[in-house]
């Protein structure tokens, strides 16, 4: 809340005297709060953006509008307000379908019934999955399995960040260094101890170690 105070001021043998200093006007701040569920999702998953926890900023004052930008191109995709709210209800939610692997950075606009308004952010990571054999080949692009890469540190490579690699039965000869990347490896059933067992990982050179994770 922010106030604009009044002085009050009076004039007596040519010496103003300051009697009084009186707030006449409060501005009251909504509070924008922004979540996605789940924050990690496939190209074609749903994410529930979720800005029902924004308030009024106090005084009484509540959300008359949330607006969501879905990637942050500075223009907002969705509005919703208590007569208009085309997904059926006024609740500060809506929800999104990524069709393409990337990071997303999400903004939500909100205004409150002083029509004050706030912003708060998010990012979705839409995650795009390779897979490696032993009888693949690294100079495939690793999106299926009929186009698997043949080993696990050329998939780190191109994966990047808050991807999936996906890892078939058999032996791996290689030393793995994922870089500082933010990745998971996983065999193509990690409850079963068979298919695990089978899924090794062996050092193609002993003086280093197998995994170095920075």
């Amino acid at each position: 809340m922010n106030r604009k105070p009044l002085l009050i001021a009076v004039i007596s043998s040519g010496v103003i005297l300051i009697v009084a200093s009186i707030c006449y006007a409060c501005i009251y701040t909504p509070t924008a709060d922004l979540i996605a569920v789940p924050q990690h999702v496939f190209p074609g998953g749903t994410v529930t953006l979720d800005g029902s926890s924004s308030t009024g900023g106090g005084g009484g004052y509540t959300i008359t509008e949330y607006k969501w930008d879905f990637t942050n191109d500075g223009t907002y995709d969705y509005t919703e307000t208590a007569v208009s709210h085309p997904d059926g209800a006024f609740d500060g939610k809506t929800t999104h379908v990524y069709s393409n692997p990337g990071h997303y950075t999400v903004t939500l606009g909100v205004k409150n019934s002083q029509n004050n308004a706030a912003t708060a952010t998010c990012i979705v990571y839409v995650m795009q999955a390779y897979y490696v054999d032993p009888n693949g080949n690294d100079n495939n692009d690793g999106l299926s399995w009929a186009r698997a890469f043949r080993t696990i540190g050329h998939a780190i490579i191109v994966a990047n960040d808050h991807n999936i690699i996906d890892v078939n039965k058999g032996t791996y000869k290689e030393n793995i260094d994922f870089n500082g990347i933010t990745c998971t490896i996983t065999s193509t059933d990690p409850n079963n101890w068979s298919v695990t067992a089978g899924t090794i990982i062996e050092a193609n050179d002993a003086n280093f170690s197998v995994i170095k994770l920075t």
